[in-house]
């Protein structure tokens, strides 16, 4: 993603940093237990991932905690550890993916605001390109919620 050759952090390290910050908020709100903070980010990631991979394909009223499990990996038991209810699954992985690219996008603006038009455009398809790449199972959630109008989504999803 966009990253000024003079900062000290990786992009890396940024991603996972703003990673955490949604972390942290969603237990403070309830939204995930102690239990899923503690987990690595790549496997917080991989559960999130297959909710929403669930979710893009089947919709959230046809969602099956036993298939989110076994593309995550885990047991269903563990799910119930990392979130406090089936529904708080799904809101919780909509909030984080929602939280954590619209934190992505609004920590690009200033960078972007000071380049020149052809070299900003430039930069913001590339990253697209790359964000999308990074965020396959995301953006067919995006898709899902603009396009085809998944109930409750819509909102959360492609106003923001």
């Amino acid at each position: 993603m966009i990253h000024d050759a003079g900062d000290d952090a990786s992009p890396d390290l940024e991603e996972t940093a703003a990673w955490q910050r949604q972390v942290l908020a969603l237990e403070a709100r309830g939204r995930v237990t102690r239990t899923f903070r503690r987990l690595d980010p790549d496997r917080q990631r991989a559960v999130v991932d297959a909710v929403i991979d669930e979710i893009a394909e089947h919709g959230p009223a046809a969602v099956q905690v036993k298939r989110i499990a076994e593309r995550a990996g885990v047991s269903v038991g563990s799910l119930y550890q990392y979130f406090p209810r089936r529904e708080g699954m799904l809101d919780a992985a909509v909030e984080m993916t929602t939280g954590f690219l619209t934190a992505s996008l609004d920590s690009y603006a200033p960078f972007m605001a000071e380049l020149p038009l052809r070299e900003g455009l430039r930069c913001y398809l590339s990253e697209g390109i790359e964000w999308s790449a990074s965020y396959t199972s995301w953006l067919g959630l995006f898709a899902r919620a603009a396009y085809s109008g998944t109930p409750g989504y819509a909102d959360t999803l492609v106003r923001p």
